[in-house]
């Protein structure tokens, strides 16, 4: 008797059971897309916090002209203080970036550069009204880093001339 080869019967779903299927499939995509997207968000967030003080001990005093602050160029006076020894701190590398409190402008950059033993000056263009923070980042000649905020709040629009330059310093800050 010869011997008939069978081949294996193929079942096909049944067009509701297919849907349902690809369903899952596509639910189970979307929570894989999810959680990934959740994980990116972490860390993104967790990027945009500002990284601790190394250097606590260190007093800022600051103060800016002209008082109280408009738009345009103002100028930022700095000075850094050893809280331990009241010794001023020299040779530090000063940058600040001034943000808006609200999302979507830009960041204004400056380097100040030091005047005096302890003393710092920078000039910032706040471009717009508004309430502003600037963040102080020192690079300290230790090695260590002094991160501070100082809040510039209800910032308002400039009487001066477009181009004009903020007050000159006072001896004293």
């Amino acid at each position: 008797m010869a011997r008939v080869r069978r081949r294996p019967v193929r079942y096909l779903m049944a067009p509701r059971q297919w849907l349902g299927s690809l369903a899952t499939a596509c639910l189970a995509t979307a929570c894989l897309i999810a959680a990934c997207l959740f994980v990116a968000c972490l860390f993104v967030v967790s990027g945009c916090q500002p990284a601790a003080d190394a250097a606590p001990e260190i007093r800022l005093a600051w103060s800016v002209r002209p008082q109280p602050p408009e738009t345009g160029p103002i100028l930022v006076l700095l000075t850094l203080t050893d809280g331990t020894t009241g010794e001023p701190v020299e040779g530090a590398r000063v940058r600040l970036e001034a943000t808006m409190s609200h999302p979507g402008m830009s960041p204004v950059l400056a380097a100040a550069r030091e005047t005096s033993s302890g003393r710092y000056q920078a000039s910032v263009d706040l471009t717009m009204a508004g309430d502003w923070v600037l963040l102080v980042e020192a690079a300290l000649p230790d090695g260590r880093t002094l991160r501070r905020q100082v809040a510039l709040p209800g910032v308002q629009t400039s009487g001066r001339p477009a181009g004009a330059k903020p007050a000159a310093p006072l001896a004293r800050t």
